[in-house]
Parts: C-alpha cells; structure tokens; sequence
C-alpha cells in the first residue's frame, strides 16, 4: 500500500476500532509465542483466582475457584485432582520451608482457611484464622517465615502468625490505607499491598515499618513480586487506569509503565526463565493477556481476545520443562497456553557486540559540494523534506516548498519572524506532516500528503491540540493559519529546534524546545500541549525504538541531557558539563540506539542505550552547535559535528575517527541534516549563518541502491475484524456512506440481543433508548443489523478522514486489513453528534420495524443499504403487532428463480413411488415397448408381457402464476387491511419460492399491473391506499386481471361489492373482516376462501396450497367458522 492518503484513511478507520493502524518495527516481536492453546473445566465455570505450585510429590498443580467451589487440577493434564464445595474469591498456595509442605489457603468469609491437599479430611480445613471482623479480600503467606497476612474491607491489613501447633496468632496490624485492601503479595520480608485508595505500598513484614507508597492514578487491582537472580526485586502493580507499572519495591522507582490494555488490568504475574530473563504477564477487562519483558519493557505477545472479562493469569512450570500460562475469568474454564521461545531472534549483548563488529569498516569517505537546486537561494536557510521535496525560507518569512529539479511546490505563510527550523515527517498512518519554529512561535502543516504524488492541491493548516482525532483533517483551511504556540499568547520564550515522533498508541507530537522549556504538541483533539518548563532548552530530538516506544532528548543548559519517555517520565540524566547545545538520537538497524551530545566545550560525546559514555570527540576549537547522525541500512554509521569554529567534522559513529571535515563556511555552523536517497546516495546538508550548503558525502566501500521492499499481503479480513462488520463497511461505503468502523461496529453491537463491548463507552447510554430496543427486539444476526447501523447513521455528519480517496474496492480492503492488524489501543474518539445520534434513533418507529420485517434479515444482510433506501416508504407502512412481525418473518424470502421451480412444467416423480408392472394405461408404457415393431407388440400385449411404469402416489402439484387484486379502498382500513396484505404477502414470497412473479393490481390503480418482482414492488403493496370507493374500482380490476391470462385471487373486504361476480376456479375470493364486525353468509363456495382477522400461521399456509398449488387437498374455508 504506496498511496500515503490512503494508509491515513485505514488509519483513521483502525484508531476508531481500538486498532494503531500502523505497523513497527518487528523488534523482539516473534522471540515469544502463546501456542498450543487448551480449555480446561467447563465453560460455564466463572474462574476468579489461580495458582500454581509443584506438590510435595513433585506434580505441578494448579488451583483455581469460581466463587463456590475450589478445585486442585493437575498442571500437565488439566484433570481435576481434589476439589471443595467452599465459597471463596482467593486461592494461593503457601509452601512452608519448615516443615516443607504445601497449604492452600482460602478466604470464607471473616475466616481465612488452610488446607493441607494431602490431609486425611480434606473437606475440613486443618488450620483456621483467627476472624477478621470483616469480609476477607485477600490472603498471603510468607515461605521465608510464618507470617500470614489476610486483609479485606476495614482497609487494614492483620499479620498472623502460624505456630508450631498450626495454630495462628494474630500478630501485628498494619494502618495506613485510606480504602479497602485489594490484593497482598510476599517476597522474602517485604510485603506489597494494592488498594482502592489508588496507591500500593511497600512494608517490612517483619517490623511493620511502611517502605514505599507507590501512588496510581486509580484504584490499583494487584500486585506480584519477581526476585532475579542476581537478587534484584521486581514489583508490578495492575491498575484501574488500564496500565501496568513496574516498580523497584526498595526504592520507589518507577521502572516502566506498560500501555497496551484498553481497560482496567485485573492481574499480573512474573516468571523467571533459566537465563534470568523475566517475563510478566498480565490479563484484563480487555479480554487480553499480553506478555512483557520485565526487565526492557517491550511488549513480547498477546493472545487473542478470550470472549470476556479476565480475572486471573498465572504461569505455571511442567516436570517436563515447558512453560504454560494459564487464564481465568468471566468466559468461564480455563485458556491454558504453552510458551514458545524462539532463541535465534532473542540477541544478547554479546552477540549485539560480535554483530557490531562485523559491520562493513568505511576505509575512506570524501565530502563535495553539490550546488543547491534552481530557485533555492544559497544564502538562506534550507532543509531537505521527505518525497523529494526540498523547504527554503524566504526573506518575506514565507517557507517556500520546491522539488529536486527548483519547481515550486507550494508555500506555507503565516510566520512573521526569523524561521530557525523546518522538519518533515511521514507518520505511519502515510501522514506528511512539516513542523516549523520561528522566533513568532511554531506551526504544524498537515494533509501535504498529495503532493507526495505530484498531486496540486493547497495544505491545511491544523492546532495541535485540536486536530480531528490525529488522523489528518485539519481545523483550519489553506490561506488561514492556526498557530499552536507563540511566545506572545503562551509566555513560552522563543523556540529553537523540533523533533517529531509517534507514541505508542499512535499519536504524532512535535516536542518543540525553546527559551523557556520544551513543548510536546499533541496532533489529536483529546489531547492538550504538554509543557515540561524545565528551564531554557537548547535543543530535543526523538527515537522511536523498535517496541513502538518513543523517547525524547532534551539539552538544558548547566544542567545536562534529560532522557523521558512519551509519558513524560524521565528515564535518565546524561551529565554534559559545562553546558550541551544539541543532541541527536541514532536507532541502529538491530534496535540498538545511540545519542550524540554537543556543548559549549567544543566536545562531541555518543552515548549507548545503558547510559554509558562510549565515545568523546574534541576537534572543535570552539563550541559545538549541532549533530546529527546519518544510519546506513548495512550498520555503518555516520555523525556530523558543526561549530562556532566554521568546520563540520565527519566521523565514524562505531569508532569516532575524524573520516572528513569540511571548512570555509563564512561563520558558525548552526544546524545539519542527512538525506540517504533511494539511489544509495549520501547527502549532508549544513545550514550556517552564511546561509545553506549541499554535499554529497562518499564512501568506500559505496552504499548500495536501496532494494524496493515488497509489503506482506495481510490475512483475510475476517482474521482482525469480524468479517461481517467488516463486509458491511465496505457496503455501505458502495452507497457512499462512509461512517468509522468503530461507530459502525459499535451500533452492530448494541443492536445485538447481548451487548458486547463498545469502542466507545458513551454509547452505552443508548443500550435502553426505545428505537434501539425496537431492532434489538428483532434479533437479526451481526451481518445483518449493518442495515441497523446505516438507519442509524445515515442522518450524522461523519469526518471526512472517513471517506477512502480511491474508488478500488480491492485496495481499499487491502488497506484496512492492513490497519486492523496493529497493536490494540484504546479507540479513538470518532467525534459524532450524540444529539444527531439520538434523534436518528427516535426516527425507528413501529413502523420501521414493519419495513425491516418486509425485507427481513437475509435481504437486509446482501443489501444493507435496501431499509435506508425504501425509509421513505415508512409513513405509510402499519405498525404490525408482535404476532404479525413474526408471521411476515416466517414468510420473508428474496426472489430467486432458480430455488423450487419445476423444470418448465416437467413432471416430477415421488422417490420411491417408480416400478415396472406388467398392465396399466397406455401412456404409462415404456419408451422401449413403444418401439417395438407392430407385429411383435401385438403378439406382446396378447400375451400381457409389455412392460409399463407404475406410479402408487400423485405427483406433487405444479404451482400456478397468480394475478393479485387488492381490495385498498377505505372499508378495509385497519385490522382487515392488515390481514389482506399478510395474505397477499404470503402468496407473494411463495411464489418466488418457485420462481414465479405475481402480478399486483390494486383499487388505488386497478389499471395498472405491476408485476411483483421484488421488494420495492412488495412495499408498493404494503403502501398503496384510495379513498375511492370499491366500486367501479373492482370491475376495472377485474377486466384488467383477465388480459393477464393468469389464475386473479381477488383480496377483498366481505362487504366488497361483487356485482354478480361469483368465486370460481379462475377468480378465486379471498375475503376479511374487521374483529368487531359479525361475520356475514357463509359463502357455500369452494373458491370462496374466509380469513379471519388475525390470521396465523396456519391459515396463510391453508391458503397458499389452495391458491398456489391447486392440487393439493382444496378447503371451503381455511379455518372452521366461529
């Protein structure tokens, strides 16, 4: 997918889904994998707590407890070994060292239970704890010592003590939460505590000294330890606010912050494989369990979605050395993964290093001056941007775009101060995006994206705090510029330098570092600029590390080099003495990074991803202003230094040799940038105060030509999005209306009879709004209630970021797969009108209900645009009851010729009914007797030895054509018009059962018939009303059924004037009346068919084997009289 506006387009469409839309770099991805999935129990046990352990005997075994019973299942087999009818929330194993066995604790209540599996009554727990005084939330036990903690409601948490008598002793209460305890958890003597309170605490739970609090931004859910083993302790916390935090307990530290889960995290739990490394997992509301690296932070895998709320995750060891990973929750059972560890994509350090040395030496390196292209003044700034385009500044403040040959591009205006910088970015969502600081303030350009493509049309300005859900449509318009921040309206000081990057959850930022702090521009509406204000900033750079992360630099003067992540979070200080003036970030092709550091002193330092000093270059006589790394695709790297001393140095970024350096620039070198070029092309590009110079840097051994890379097809759409959702997009996309596949998927889901879970949570509201209860009521399968979703959304604006810019419907698909098959994040706001929404939903009436019952759902699921284009028809539809909604459901089938019909009028033969006989009817006889000669045929049926077919049941009838009258005229209105279109709508669907179409004429227009070839037609049948009177309606009726040469059923009130016109084989009758009427003469005719009011289902199937098949077994009436 090449076409950048319509990666943004699938991108947009993702977000709203809950889905990136853009791809990562692979990383790590793949090292891990959850295989072999399992269910274990029945699915209709609700799992709440798991553990696991190895017996005594040396079985792994893993507990587990559905709030009534608790069970004890064998850790390779999954069978149940004990099990206890004891209502609990909190199952853990404790292994006491001193005597070494295995307790199961549980909490009952105010009481908190041990048993011992291997006791002589397991059914009576063998140790019992003092009560609490409260319901118990949670328990855990120490294997270091004999201390017992238990903690539920009164917010406290009691520390008891188990004697040598298995008796426990309450021992100590430790005070310090301000809510309910949620969960405990041991290592070695310290104790972790998470509560509702939105903090955990760290304590001693020897002295009852409080350590650490840990503070949340809500209620925090669990908490688990890991000890590695060199000794260090992990702490990781789940949280309310769908983020898993990993802490050092001693300290306080926040380690890491792991985003990824769309909702509340219910459960976390480590393992340590043999090598040290640590995984964690962790499960949620989001019906996901993911795995991590404890000790990097990267996301390593996650499984798919396991049908609804997880309560548990735990890991579990096998005798045999596999490692499984077991889930619990509201789905019921249990999902048992095994892992999967592919150790030829898990590097280590030492083999990063041999990897490092094995990258090509660059023997020699030489830097010419390449003049600028036609229109670009050397004497001004100027910047390299990305699809060949090229941005100079001119004296006006104007940033004037051009491409490689000097033709004019485009131009931003808007700036009115000296421009100190221009950045282009191509986002993953095939965004072009130019970022700009000037000494008025910085500005942000979006939708530039077809000019990628040589495509003419003016770029939109946007606000980064106010962009249309960061996916490209602009609040401003081209010629009317929004300015994102100045020194005059925020107090910031002026800017300097910018940086662009991609967060995690797909936002796009520009970090902008100034006078007066940096500043992250957030491009999406629901989030607001970030101002860090940490004192002047001389220069920020970004790094967008292969697990989807991304880091900032930020140079402050006499203070050093901040390192933060995209939450703000600092990571680490780089000291930089006496004071940095730029930095720049390098992501090496095998995820390693490296940061450059220039200052005051003249002295370039490199940096590596631990923080480590492991390069200083010295060559300037003067203060460094700026670098900037140049990564080769085989690992070779470049790095440029320029200074107040007018030279730019050119080194080895592995070595730090001084390869190049370039002088006689007329004063001090202020910023530099690289271009590698398709071609394998190597341009430096220096900006001094002389104005801008071009050189093409080369190298020995050369770079070769880029090789084009060829993306992989993605899976059927089905596979990352249920395909009906998906399908029915891409419909109504076919009518031109394109609302997001989250707001889509979304009124799918709240149509369905059992809501599931909603991208976006405010729709919940809606679940008892009566129009939404009405086609909740109907019960339609998911492919099918798209035609819900397009009632329901056709009346709302929808963005345009919405609308595909191509026609192809196979590239569109193409680039939606592509989008659904990126990380989860929570979905992006789509930005509709809830008062639109509402009052879309107030427009489904009863009689909409009876429009989507006419189609019914098997119509409705090839055509879900069928109900918005017939909704005109609504006002003049009936409001059906319950009963009649059901019969036409019985009865609502599309036409299709080739389904029952019978070959033309070929007779049809009963199975099993056809033998030969020896007498019959001449023309029962076979084809071969027929062909006898006549002497031997007469001697033959002398002699009763010619051969005949035999048939012992009748052949099933042949249905007839029907010409249809329908009596319309005001006699009928109510209760008897309702019967009589039901009737007419039965023989009508039965027709097409047999590829047959009736014909329709009505007393609205009795001379005119209309053949009733498929739903528009039916409709006009369910409509059609006169205030004429019956007669002489009627009698042109009838002259025009009898040019039709068809078999005229005439639907009619019992009063209808007939004029002599008497039911016959040819004219059958078919007549109603209202409840309140008496029933008038029995009509004494076979022809003449009596309905009653309220037909069922058996009097419309009496009805159509009388008129449609009339060989079948014919009755007076369909229903004995009352």
């Amino acid at each position: 997918m090449t076409d950048p506006r319509l990666r943004a387009w699938a991108t947009a469409h993702a977000r709203s889904a809950g889905r990136s839309g853009m791809h990562q770099s692979a990383g790590t991805a793949g090292a891990i994998e959850l295989v072999d999935q399992e269910t274990w129990l029945p699915r209709d046990t609700a799992i709440r707590a798991l553990d696991w352990t190895f017996l005594e005997d040396g079985r792994p075994a893993l507990a587990c407890s559905d709030g009534a019973s608790v069970y004890v299942l064998d850790g390779e087999t999954g069978a149940i070994m004990s099990g206890w009818g004891t209502p609990t929330a909190v199952v853990q194993w404790w292994r006491r060292r001193k005597p070494d066995a295995d307790y199961l604790m549980i909490a009952n209540g105010d009481l908190a239970l041990l048993f011992h599996p291997h006791g002589d009554s397991p059914e009576r727990p063998e140790i019992r704890a003092a009560p609490l005084g409260t319901a118990i939330q949670t328990v855990a036990a120490s294997s270091e010592n004999s201390l017992f903690a238990a903690a539920g409601l009164s917010k406290e948490v009691v520390l008891f003590r188990l004697s040598r008598s298995h008796g426990l002793t309450r021992d100590s209460t430790l005070l310090g939460h301000r809510d309910w305890v949620v969960d405990l958890a041991w290592c070695r003597d310290l104790l972790a505590s998470a509560s509702a309170d939105g903090t955990a605490k760290v304590w001693n739970g020897k002295t009852g000294r409080l350590l650490q609090t840990l503070d949340h931004r809500g209620w925090v859910s669990h908490v688990a330890f890991a000890e590695l083993p060199d000794g260090t302790m992990l702490l990781a916390t789940a949280a309310q606010d769908g983020k898993v935090r990993v802490w050092n307990p001693l300290t306080g530290e926040l380690i890491h912050t792991l985003t990824g889960h769309m909702m509340e995290v219910s459960c976390v739990a480590w393992t340590v494989l043999p090598n040290g490394r640590a995984l964690l997992a962790s499960s949620g509301y989001d019906q996901i369990v993911r795995v991590w690296d404890g000790q990097t932070g990267a996301r390593l895998t996650e499984s798919a979605p396991l049908g609804d709320i997880l309560h548990a995750v735990i890991w579990g060891p096998t005798r045999d050395g596999r490692l499984r990973l077991v889930a619990g929750g509201a789905a019921g059972g249990l999902d048992v993964f095994t892992l999967a560890i592919d150790t030829s994509t898990a590097e280590t350090d030492s083999r990063k290093a041999k990897a490092a040395k094995k990258v090509k030496p660059i023997k020699s390196l030489t830097a010419d001056s390449v003049p600028l292209p036609a229109g670009v003044d050397p004497n001004l700034r100027s910047w390299p941007l990305p699809g060949d385009l090229i941005a100079t500044t001119l004296k006006n403040h104007t940033i004037r775009v051009v491409n490689r040959t000097g033709e004019h591009v485009f131009d931003l205006v808007g700036h009115q101060g000296l421009i100190l910088s221009v950045e282009g970015y191509v986002d993953a969502a095939g965004r072009f995006l130019v970022g700009s600081v000037a000494a008025d303030g910085a500005r942000v350009w979006s939708d530039i994206s077809p000019h990628l493509g040589g495509i003419e049309s003016g770029p939109r300005w946007m606000r980064g705090s106010a962009v249309d859900d960061g996916v490209g449509v602009p609040t401003g318009v081209a010629g009317n510029p929004v300015e994102i921040a100045s020194s005059r309206e925020s107090s910031f000081g002026q800017m300097r330098s910018v940086a662009w990057g991609t967060r995690p959850d797909g936002d796009v930022i520009l970090t902008v570092g100034g006078t007066a702090g940096d500043l992250a521009l957030n491009l999406s509406r629901d989030r607001a600029p970030i101002r860090h204000r940490r004192g002047q900033v001389t220069s920020v750079a970004s790094a967008e590390l292969p697990d989807g992360e991304l880091w900032l630099a930020i140079a402050v003067p006499r203070a050093g080099i901040e390192i933060l992540n995209s939450r703000n979070e600092t990571i680490a200080m780089l000291r930089h003495t006496p004071s940095p003036n730029a930095v720049a970030w390098a992501v090496l092709p095998d995820g390693d990074l490296r940061l450059a550091s220039c200052g005051v002193d003249g002295v370039v330092k490199v940096w590596n991803a631990e923080d480590e000093q492991v390069t200083t270059l010295s060559g300037h006589n003067k203060a460094a202003n700026a670098v900037a790394w140049a990564v080769l695709p085989d690992g070779r790297l470049l790095l440029a230094s320029g200074g107040s001393d007018a030279v730019v140095h050119i080194s080895n970024g592995h070595s730090g040799k001084v390869l190049a350096s370039v002088t006689g620039y007329g004063g001090p070198v202020i910023s530099l940038s690289w271009e590698i070029r398709p071609d394998g092309t190597i341009e430096l590009w220096t900006r001094s105060s002389s104005g801008t110079d071009r050189f093409e840097v080369k190298i020995t051994p050369p770079l070769p030509p880029a090789e084009p890379v060829k993306p992989a097809p993605p899976p059927p759409i089905e596979r990352v999005l249920p395909g009906s959702i998906a399908a029915g997009l891409l419909k109504l996309g076919e009518g031109a209306l394109w609302p997001a596949l989250g707001l889509t998927a979304d009124l799918i889901s709240l149509t369905a009879p059992t809501i599931g879970t909603l991208h976006d949570p405010q729709l919940k509201a809606f679940e008892h709004h009566p129009g939404i209860v009405r086609l909740r009521a109907l019960a339609w399968p998911e492919a099918a209630r798209t035609a819900f979703a397009a009632l329901l959304l056709a009346p709302l604006d929808h963005s345009p970021i919405f609308t595909p810019p191509t026609d192809g419907s196979d590239v569109i698909e193409t680039a939606l797969a592509h989008a659904l098959t990126t990380d989860p994040i929570r979905a992006v706001a789509t930005g509709f009108d809830l008062d639109q929404l509402s009052r879309a939903a107030y427009g489904i009436t009863e009689q909409t209900i009876t429009l989507l019952s006419l189609i019914g759902s098997q119509t409705a699921m090839d055509d879900p645009l069928l109900p918005l284009r017939m909704n005109h028809h609504v006002p003049q539809l009936p409001a059906l009851t319950e009963r009649q909604l059901r019969l036409l459901a019985d009865h609502s089938h599309t036409p299709d010729r080739r389904l029952r019909r019978s070959g033309g009028g070929t007779l049809r033969h009963t199975p099993g009914t056809a033998g030969i006989i020896r007498h019959g009817q001449p023309t029962h006889l076979l084809h071969t007797d027929l062909a006898l000669p006549v002497d031997l045929f007469n001697l033959r049926s002398l002699q009763s030895q010619l051969l005949y077919r035999r048939h012992t049941t009748p052949q099933p009838p042949v249905p007839r054509p029907l010409t249809l009258i329908l009596d319309t005229t005001p006699p009928t209105y109510g209760p008897a018009e309702q019967a009589l279109r039901l009737a007419a709508h039965a023989l009508t669907v039965a027709s097409w059962s047999y590829g047959l179409e009736p014909i329709l004429i009505t007393l609205t227009d009795p001379d005119q018939p209309v053949p009733l070839a498929g739903i528009e037609q039916l409709l006009r049948m369910w409509t059609s009303r006169t205030l004429e009177a019956p007669h002489p309606a009627l009698e042109k009726a009838l002259d025009t059924a009898s040019a039709t040469a068809r078999t005229t059923v005439a639907l009619l009130h019992q009063h209808a004037p007939r004029r002599g016109h008497a039911a016959s084989s040819s004219v059958p009758f078919v007549t109603t009346r209202h409840p309140a009427e008496p029933v008038g003469p029995r009509a004494g005719n076979a022809y003449h068919h009596e309905l009653p009011p309220s037909p069922g289902g058996a009097d419309l199937t009496a009805l159509i084997n009388a008129l449609l098949l009339p060989g079948t077994a014919r009755q007076a009436s369909t229903r004995p009289r009352p």
